[in-house]
């Protein structure tokens, strides 16, 4: 499991929204990283946030979105991206430094930290047995 959060600050840096999701694991960092961006805008999108900005701590999704004919493996999760930009008044996005984005990685860390908790202490049953017991 791969987690991820935003975080919604005003002007001023007073925090508005935040929230977090677990998204599922990828063979590369950058696709999650992707997903977790298109999902933050869609949330705020939803909230009826017209002006985004959007801190992008590692450097590969920064250069993605920057330049998406550079990344033509990630070119699906690259258009959804830019379709997802066409619904904002304005969208940029910008280089932000890990330390400086702690506290939504800190978000992140704890759905993978509760998710894992939750399977430990209770008894896992397949989808497919259930489906069957069911059935």
């Amino acid at each position: 499991m791969v987690g991820g959060a935003w975080i919604s600050r005003d002007h001023q840096g007073n925090v508005l929204f935040h929230t977090r999701n677990a998204f599922t694991p990828s063979s590369n960092r950058l696709t999650p990283e992707l997903r977790c961006i298109m999902w933050a805008m869609q949330s705020v999108y939803d909230l009826g946030i017209q002006d985004l900005i959007i801190d992008i701590d590692l450097h590969a999704a920064f250069l993605a979105v920057s330049d998406a004919q550079s990344w033509p493996r990630y070119r699906h999760l690259l258009n959804k991206i830019n379709v997802l930009c066409s619904g904002f008044n304005s969208s940029l996005f910008e280089q932000e430094s890990v330390s400086s984005n702690s506290i939504a990685r800190d978000i992140s860390r704890s759905v993978y930290s509760r998710l894992e908790a939750q399977l430990l202490s209770r008894p896992w049953r397949s989808g497919l047995a259930s489906q069957q017991t069911s059935e």
